[in-house]
């Protein structure tokens, strides 16, 4: 059974109702705590292999803390203005590139190895406006938004 929780609304795929009342997304007890705060501003946490957790400084490197270290280090820099990051099933990364000053418009997977390879970067023969923010499902297929935020690029 796959359950869900936002905020209130609750998605569930087994057609038994769970309440957050029931299972509250932040368990009693639990406690915030400050990893990071150095960045210019972030966006897209992706739980990666080791239960690390990877994230977007949108001033165009990707960051990955480290649960057993209690340290963020830099993942990738630069990071072609990586916004939304999720895991393939093999445990690669792939991340949408914006466009803001300097932003690669486009999808891309960086290898475990650290090779990092375009996925996709036009359709219908036109470039991205700005990829944002993506998941991808349990075969591999990868969705994206691709909104149009700045920029004195021809909008698609």
């Amino acid at each position: 059974m796959f359950r869900w929780i936002f905020a209130g609304l609750t998605l569930v795929i087994s057609g038994i109702p769970i309440s957050a009342a029931d299972n509250p997304i932040v368990p009693d007890g639990a406690k915030l705590e400050k990893l990071w705060s150095e960045g210019e501003f972030t966006e897209g946490p992706a739980c990666g292999p080791g239960f690390c957790i990877y994230f977007s400084d949108i001033g165009n490197r990707i960051m990955r803390f480290s649960p057993d270290t209690k340290k963020t280090k830099v993942f990738r820099e630069p990071s072609g203005r990586a916004n939304g990051l999720d895991f393939d099933p093999q445990g690669r990364l792939v991340a949408a590139e914006g466009a803001n000053t300097g932003g690669n418009r486009r999808i891309t997977l960086t290898e475990k190895a650290g090779t990092v390879r375009t996925l996709a970067d036009r359709w219908d023969g036109k470039r991205f406006n700005s990829p944002n923010d993506l998941t991808i499902d349990t075969l591999g297929r990868v969705y994206f938004t691709d909104p149009r935020y700045v920029g004195q690029e021809p909008q698609r």
